[in-house]
């Protein structure tokens, strides 16, 4: 599922449908995908309120990384760590870059009260078409993302937890990265891919919420450092990559074509692809 930038609809972070104008119908001929039927039902929502939507509906292209190429996924790990301080050490290497949303272009083009206006019918809109298209309730982007979450977590559990192979292969994978100084907390075969991966978001963390004068608990900040202030932590954010992918080659070889399948299903489900 994926790390780019929020749009515009997450810039509200809850929004209940009660008091809000009536909505859309559905269209007569709706998508048969829960993907293009939530962005139709968003793109209508938006229309009657006077803003321009444009639909996500393009296919995702074959990326090695994702589908679990492992030496593209070693040479990758070498260069860009867990790409976490990497756009902070190069921040115009085209690879690191993230896409604009296009709605949030269109977003940007609108003057301050425009936007206020924008951002409160996107996530108004979003929110009635998510539950409509998918059947459940959905309070807002968030939640929506945090089910999503749930959904995956769950699926994932029930796939691999239980498998006695699997469950061999992630202790072997912990007591190598143990080895190697990197203790992991959660050697479930469900969780042991992402521990080392969310140290390293923990440490980014951190130090943004050193940065500030007056942290908010719980909040994430991302921190505002110079290429030279985030090199060490880049160079050993490199390190843990590689002890991480070195250590669980033979997990990650057996969990990943699996682990697609049900990430694949349940994103389809929810309507993410």
């Amino acid at each position: 599922m994926p790390n780019h930038r929020h749009p515009v609809l997450a810039l509200a972070l809850a929004v209940l449908l009660s008091g809000c104008s009536p909505a859309p119908a559905v269209p007569s001929r709706p998508p048969t995908s829960p993907k293009l039927l939530r962005e139709s039902l968003t793109a209508d929502c938006m229309k009657r309120r006077g803003f321009t939507y444009r639909m996500a509906v393009a296919t995702p292209t074959p990326d090695p990384l994702s589908d679990g190429d492992y030496p593209a996924i070693v040479a990758d790990r070498k260069k860009y760590g867990f790409r976490v301080f990497a756009p902070l050490v190069d921040p115009v290497d085209a690879k690191l870059a993230v896409e604009a949303d296009s709605n949030d272009v269109l977003a940007d083009a609108l003057s301050p009260t425009q936007q206020k206006a924008y951002q409160e019918a996107m996530t108004t809109c979003y929110v009635w078409a998510a539950g409509r298209a998918l059947g459940k309730k959905v309070t807002s982007h968030d939640d929506l993302n945090k089910q999503i979450t749930d959904a995956v977590d769950a699926a994932l559990g029930q796939e691999f937890d239980g498998d006695p192979g699997m469950v061999e292969l992630a202790r072997k994978y912990a007591s190598c990265l143990a080895a190697r100084g990197r203790p992991v907390g959660d050697v479930r075969p469900s969780k042991i891919k992402w521990q080392v991966r969310q140290t390293v978001y923990n440490q980014l963390w951190a130090v943004g919420r050193r940065q500030q004068a007056e942290p908010v608990p719980g909040r994430r900040y991302f921190p505002n450092l110079t290429r030279a202030q985030a090199e060490p932590y880049f160079r050993e954010e490199v390190r843990a990559a590689v002890d991480d992918i070195e250590c669980g080659e033979k997990f990650h070889l057996a969990f990943q074509p699996r682990a697609k399948r049900v990430q694949d299903r349940i994103g389809y489900t929810w309507g993410f692809q």
